[in-house]
């Protein structure tokens, strides 16, 4: 119809590297945005079609990066190993509670709330996005409110447009 566009982005795992023989869960791979952006014209053509895709560029996709290989800490606590879920967890600062935040993968889903587009998964802090480009801007802690980890399924409120969420920690307190 004519007056239609906008832009459509999901999010889901995508893994950046082969397991081999390796467990492998779909919680663990990593965070991919796909964009499908739409303008009509007046008249109803489309003077605008693009898609585009992009990795959610999270601490831990780079730190893979580095080693060459992925965490994959899901598939392997699966077979019963939980040591690379030693290597994706953040290590407080001196003097700073240990929240027990692990880097994620950004792969479970995307809201779009106070200008802000957030990839989000169940174990870290959402990663803040440029909507035009998909291009990683970095982890978001609502100005350094949020200090542990948050659910990757929020609900914006119709009437007060706030964006509610519940977060969990593994410090008691």
């Amino acid at each position: 119809p004519a007056g239609l566009c906008g832009m459509y982005v999901r999010n889901g795992p995508n893994p950046q590297f082969d397991l081999g023989t390796r467990p492998y869960h779909w919680f663990d791979g990593d965070g991919m945005l796909h964009a499908v952006e739409l303008n009509m014209d007046g008249g109803g053509i489309a003077s605008l079609l693009r898609y585009r895709n992009r990795y959610v560029e999270t601490e831990r996709l780079l730190l893979d990066q580095k080693k060459g290989r992925t965490s994959a800490p899901i598939g392997e606590m699966n077979r019963g190993n939980p040591g690379p879920y030693d290597e994706i967890r953040y290590a407080a600062e001196a003097g700073e509670t240990d929240f027990k935040l692990l880097r994620g993968t950004a792969n479970t889903a995307v809201v779009h709330h106070n200008e802000q587009l957030l990839a989000l998964h169940e174990g870290d802090f959402p990663y803040s996005v440029e909507s035009g480009t998909l291009q990683t801007k970095g982890r978001h802690s609502f100005g350094g409110v949020l200090r542990h980890r948050m659910t990757a399924h929020p609900k914006i409120d119709p009437v007060t447009g706030e964006l509610i969420f519940f977060g969990t920690s593994q410090v008691p307190g």
